[in-house]
């Protein structure tokens, strides 16, 4: 594309955006009308569904009524409804027909299979309008629009739903997203690791013209930078915008990335998951406001206590329980947000990590009830007085055990149980996260319980689990496992 089709084309793709974005910041400013128009929708169809029916969703109820009827569901939950739905094809969970199911791996059990509606692809589809629309309003100079983006690479024998990261955005939109991506055919064909990372650097190093990077973690990046030449501007001299992860474990990387990329505007994502998309970042708002008029959201504090959007306290954090168009309906999808800050009337959000026991330092997502199930077969004929799984950031697994034990051998061990777990082998096969190492440590179980007294805790509520998943305590452990054996 030359320059001068550039300069035609984004002025006026962006004029034809600009209905979509005028319509969001609209809702915005009207946080709970907003919420209260997604949820009426919402109980309209679920009543004409047979979980609506089993609960007794009427058409007209409240919201008192929809939380009242519907109970707080995880997957596990919902997945004998799902099931039956894919089994059938009748109107089991949501009232209009399901295009495909997608295919993602929970952390500690079996994959999970999305229901994916024409109404959840608009909802996508509306989030990268907005943003689309929102860098053009920016002015940041695009002339290309030449775009690389992964948002999730897949090294296994079959993948059902999404073929092409840009089919979860529909109709115009998709083929725009094709026209301009950057990215290898049939790249999720790939299985082999090392043909995956050799195809994406081959056609980004052929790109000169790419002005967007998008990816899930910037560690991702990082990988790719190492087997690229030192110089990137004369590799990509019009990239203008890094769009990655820059919260919670990817905070570090992110930093460092600006400071190989200082020219670059590093915007962080928003929060998006498989089933659905939640946030979205805006440059005027400097954070990520929420997706308003597509999901109906609800809040979890610290005390249990339900909130919905517009009752949500600047500075506190919460666990988001989400109700989307597919389906899912007051589902706990275990992501943990701060408050930051107010942008028109919605509240803007900092993702702080996961509300369940899972560590996720570069998108692993390791389960306790994984790590548990890890440790009993590591240790099958040996079981030890205390071990323990520790996240380290630069991202590795150490395993903390008390006594006398071949450290070598246990690392192969628990590497060869984790490298079961979905994400944590794609982590490992990409790069992203070094081997488990091992640790004897002879008085590991005092350090342990001497570390959370001093917290404060009672000797009798310390709890002994198989991972510490929060990354200061982490943190802090190790230091106190490896300098005072």
């Amino acid at each position: 594309m030359n320059r001068l089709f550039g300069r035609i084309f984004f002025p006026l793709l962006r004029l034809a955006l600009k209905p979509k974005k005028s319509g969001f910041l609209k809702q915005l400013s009207n946080v709970e009308n907003s919420q209260n128009n997604v949820l009426a929708r919402v109980v309209r169809n679920l009543s004409k569904t047979e979980y609506g029916r089993h609960h007794e969703i009427l058409p007209s109820d409240s919201y008192a009524q929809f939380a009242n009827k519907i109970p707080l569901s995880t997957y596990d939950d919902l997945e004998p409804w799902i099931a039956k739905q894919r089994k059938t094809g009748q109107r089991v969970l949501v009232n209009e027909p399901v295009l495909f199911y997608e295919k993602t791996s929970g952390s500690s059990g079996p994959a999970k299979h999305i229901p994916y509606t024409k109404s959840l692809k608009r909802a996508f589809s509306n989030m990268f309008a907005i943003w689309l629309c929102d860098l053009l309003d920016a002015d940041l100079g695009f002339s290309t629009g030449k775009v690389f983006a992964s948002i999730s690479p897949q090294f296994r024998d079959a993948r059902e739903g999404v073929k092409h990261d840009a089919d979860y955005v529909s109709g115009v939109l998709n083929l725009l997203l094709k026209r301009f991506l950057v990215q290898p055919k049939n790249l999720h064909a790939l299985q082999d690791p090392i043909a995956f990372k050799t195809a994406v650097i081959d056609v980004m190093l052929k790109e000169r013209d790419l002005e967007v990077i998008s990816l899930w973690h910037p560690s991702f990046l990082e990988i790719l930078l190492r087997e690229m030449p030192a110089d990137w501007q004369k590799t990509w001299p019009k990239l203008k915008l890094i769009s990655c992860w820059t919260s919670a474990h990817a905070a570090l990387t992110a930093r460092q990335l600006r400071e190989k990329f200082p020219s670059v505007l590093m915007q962080g994502k928003g929060l998006l998951a498989t089933e659905a998309p939640m946030t979205i970042p805006l440059l005027e708002a400097s954070g990520c406001v929420p997706l308003i008029g597509d999901v109906f959201f609800e809040f979890i504090d610290r005390e249990q206590r339900i909130f919905r959007l517009h009752e949500l306290r600047l500075g506190a954090e919460y666990e988001i329980v989400l109700t989307q168009y597919a389906g899912l309906y007051r589902y706990r999808i275990g992501d943990m947000v701060r408050v930051t800050h107010f942008y028109m009337n919605a509240p803007c959000f900092d993702f702080v990590g996961r509300a369940d026991a899972v560590s996720d330092l570069v998108g692993e997502k390791l389960h306790e009830e994984f790590v548990s199930t890890c440790l009993n077969a590591v240790f099958v004929d040996d079981i030890p007085r205390f071990c323990l799984l520790l996240p380290i950031i630069p991202a590795r697994y150490w395993l903390i055990v008390e006594g006398a034990h071949d450290a070598q051998l246990l690392e192969k061990k628990i590497e060869h149980e984790l490298l079961r777990g979905f994400h944590y082998r794609n982590a490992r096969l990409l790069g992203q996260i070094a081997p488990a190492k091992c640790m004897p440590c002879p008085r590991a179980r005092t350090i342990y319980f001497s570390y959370f007294e001093r917290r404060g805790m009672l000797l009798g509520d310390i709890k002994q689990p198989a991972l510490i998943h929060n990354q200061d305590d982490a943190t802090r452990l190790f230091s106190e496992f490896a300098y005072r054996p």
